[in-house]
């Protein structure tokens, strides 16, 4: 699948650019994670998107290519499949994907334990919120009507305009 996919780069520039980027990767840079890669890939991604091993991988290229002085955004990624795919050990793939399934485990975890004290102080919020509309008053300040014996109270109304109804 892989090989396929690295044939389908016809541009002759962009495949002696590539071939000129392996050859002069130094691989001892790039064949563990890093920590300052761990950092880096963290704050690139949001809490919603996993991180996986290649993911953290690319950044490790990133660095080694920075530090050649290469910056092309496609050439880097031409490299990572390369380097994931057709250079790299089974041992090396699994430990930049235990160190993405870590990092994700910890992101996890810190948004969990910060979720407690955010649901605090929304808890906490005191001051009436103005709005336009009833629904709008209602959803923000909640009901005042739990005392009140009145049946045409308890039967949600439709819309925002005060109108029950009755299923019958």
């Amino acid at each position: 699948m892989y090989t396929q996919r690295f044939k389908k780069i016809t541009n002759v520039s962009i495949r002696s650019k590539l071939n000129t980027f392996l050859r002069q990767i130094n691989y001892a840079n790039i064949s563990t994670p890093s920590r300052n890669d761990c950092a880096l890939a963290a704050q690139s991604r949001n809490e919603f998107q996993r991180l996986t091993g290649k993911q953290l991988m690319r950044q490790s290229v990133k660095r080694e290519a920075h530090r050649l002085q290469i910056y092309d955004r496609y050439l880097i990624k031409l490299a990572t499949d390369h380097i994931w795919n057709l250079t790299s050990t089974i041992s090396q793939r699994v430990r930049f994907t235990n160190q993405a399934n870590y990092m994700n485990q910890n992101r996890v975890s810190r948004v969990r334990s910060n979720n407690p004290s955010t649901l605090d102080l929304i808890a906490k919020i005191t001051l009436p919120q103005v709005s336009n509309n009833p629904f709008e008053q209602n959803f923000f300040n909640g009901t005042t009507n739990f005392d009140d014996n009145n049946p045409e109270h308890s039967i949600l109304h439709v819309g925002s305009f005060g109108i029950s109804t009755s299923f019958a």
